[in-house]
């Protein structure tokens, strides 16, 4: 088997982790192309070649796309291109993924070609290939957890004493948080993440106006005082749950008994519970933000395209995100 080419978009902490990881996989991967935003920053590729002209990103050979970055909708072309010449398509950009839904899907169900983005849902946990093979026939009841890194990092630090800029900005240095940080702390990245989640989980596709949504960066040191004399913790939740067919789900700041399993989750880790109708309650921990974590949803999503892995079609996509 000759070397997998890839086409890398992004130039940031992800990116720059997907350069390193590639080199540690059991089969030949290589990067022969990198698309970035600003072609005048300081690089350090290896010799990569680089460029912010999409045109000429499509002339280098590369057999899959991977999505490093957080561009919007001007990407879209090439993705198109990308799916149209039956190359895989591999993002973490979960904010494009939900805004284009629709598109993505239609294009690769049309062109059978895999269109896989587990680094878009909760890094390092394999919770996509969970939901799309293991509860592939068991019916879900409600599935909930702590799916943004940055923010369950932030508040780990403010339960230690921290303010609230003072956690922000320990998480910014550490590169778990972005320089402008409003998608984490807001809570619509975790909302993005949660609604591509409900429809690997009950296929029923929700706008974002329908997921109810608070952030963290109104918290204070006294609804921390105020948890710890509760013998509770506070946590960013993303919660969906089925009730009569329909799907209802929030993203807020919630108090915890520290002696849950979802208050386990420190520092930069997701934590997702599942629960089946079978009355069976699983948890999923891992690693949620930070380069080496994406990566390896990055990575692993790479080796199932190179092996035709595909996410089972749920509903027909009628329905579109909203915007």
């Amino acid at each position: 088997m000759g070397s997998v080419k890839i086409g890398l978009i992004g130039g940031g902490t992800v990116a720059l982790s997907f350069l390193q990881q590639v080199k540690n996989v059991n089969i030949p991967l290589s990067v022969s192309a990198i698309l970035v935003e600003n072609k005048s920053k300081s690089r350090n590729f290896n010799r990569i070649p680089f460029t912010c002209d999409l045109e000429e990103f499509k002339r280098y050979p590369f057999d899959i796309l991977v999505d490093a970055s957080s561009g919007g909708v001007e990407l879209w072309p090439l993705f198109e291109w990308s799916l149209k010449q039956r190359k895989p398509l591999i993002s973490a950009n979960k904010k494009l993924l939900v805004d284009k839904f629709d598109d993505f899907h239609d294009l690769a169900r049309e062109t059978q070609t895999p269109l896989l983005y587990e680094a878009a849902c909760a890094a390092a946990i394999p919770i996509l290939k969970t939901l799309n093979d293991y509860y592939s026939q068991i019916p879900i009841k409600s599935i909930k957890g702590i799916i943004n890194g940055s923010c369950n990092y932030i508040l780990s630090e403010m339960e230690k004493g921290l303010s609230f800029n003072e956690a922000l900005n320990r998480a910014q240095k550490k590169g778990y948080a972005e320089t402008d940080p409003y998608l984490d702390v807001s809570g619509e990245d975790a909302r993005n993440k949660l609604l591509l989640l409900i429809y690997h989980a009950f296929g029923q596709k929700l706008s974002r106006e329908e997921v109810e949504l608070k952030g963290i960066s109104a918290l204070k040191a006294s609804d921390f005082i105020k948890a710890k004399s509760l013998g509770k913790t506070i946590k960013l939740i993303a919660e969906a749950k089925l009730e009569d067919g329909k799907v209802f789900a929030t993203v807020k700041p919630m108090y915890l008994d520290k002696t849950i399993s979802l208050a386990q989750a420190s520092g930069a880790q997701n934590i997702i519970e599942v629960e089946s109708f079978a009355k069976q309650n699983e948890f999923f921990l891992g690693e949620g933000a930070g380069g080496v974590a994406t990566t390896l949803a990055l990575t692993s999503d790479v080796i199932a395209a190179i092996n035709n892995y595909k996410y089972k079609a749920l509903l027909p996509l009628d329905l579109a995100f909203s915007k």
